[in-house]
């Protein structure tokens, strides 16, 4: 019966790969201008509803902006104009040989693989925004998982659906050997 047992061989760590050696992807540059648009649209129905409140003097005298409403909007922009740019510079995707790596964040950096015998379900979706700009997100489920376990955001549509299916081509052939 001993000889029947599991063995689990340790690796050693010289022999894992490197995640720096990897060759990441970036998302589309056209994805900056999605989520500035979206800041501004969003900014913008902000003051709308702050100069529908001014001008019917609910919420200072009529006809005038606070000061504290301006000050937030220049500030939001400004914050968005250096925070997306950057954002998107720790933004990436690869494949690798077994799995899918997924990286993002500035200050809370994450780091996401799913190996492909995990993969149950890939789709592509693409939002109103998101077409005008022709782009499209990457869902990735995997086994167990109650909703996307990954989303990649800001690709190009092409590229979303040609990623997609070669991710689904390879979950198919690490089920075949696994």
């Amino acid at each position: 019966m001993a000889a029947d047992m599991f063995e689990n061989a340790e690796i050693p760590r010289g022999a894992l790969p490197s995640v720096e050696e990897v060759s990441w992807q970036p998302v589309a540059r056209s994805y900056l201008a999605e989520l500035l648009a979206g800041h501004v649209v969003g900014l913008g129905i902000a003051l709308l509803v702050a100069f529908g409140g001014t001008g019917l003097g609910i919420i200072a005298g009529p006809g005038s902006l606070p000061k504290g409403i301006a000050l937030y909007a220049v500030v939001h922009l400004l914050v968005v104009a250096v925070w997306s740019p950057l954002s998107l510079k720790h933004r990436g995707y690869a494949l690798r040989q077994h799995d899918l790596l997924y990286r993002i964040g500035v200050l809370r950096r994450r780091l996401i693989a799913i190996p492909f015998n995990r993969i149950q379900h890939v789709e592509t979706t693409s939002g109103v925004t998101e077409r005008l700009f022709g782009l499209a997100t990457l869902v990735v489920y995997t086994a167990g998982g109650s909703g996307g376990d990954l989303k990649i955001r800001g690709l190009e549509t092409d590229r979303a659906h040609r990623l997609r299916d070669h991710i689904l081509q390879r979950a198919g052939q690490a089920d075949e050997s696994g």
